[in-house]
């Protein structure tokens, strides 16, 4: 799971949501799911990369802490 898998999931098209809240049964396709950590990871990850490209350390601090 990456962090364009991810983003892709939570930007999912109306008709799809309509599709799961219109569903019977109220499962959600395993395709669909994320788990908590893999989310957890991949945006400390991309938070890293961030920060790490910032040449200015008190900037990168900053965004460490917000």
């Amino acid at each position: 799971m990456t962090w364009y898998n991810i983003k892709a999931m939570l930007r999912l098209d109306g008709a799809t949501l309509t599709n799961l809240i219109d569903c019977e049964d109220n499962n959600i396709p395993i395709a669909l799911t994320i788990q908590y950590h893999q989310v957890y990871y991949q945006m400390k990850k991309v938070l890293q990369r961030r920060a790490r490209l910032d040449t200015d350390f008190v900037s990168s601090i900053n965004k460490w802490l917000l």
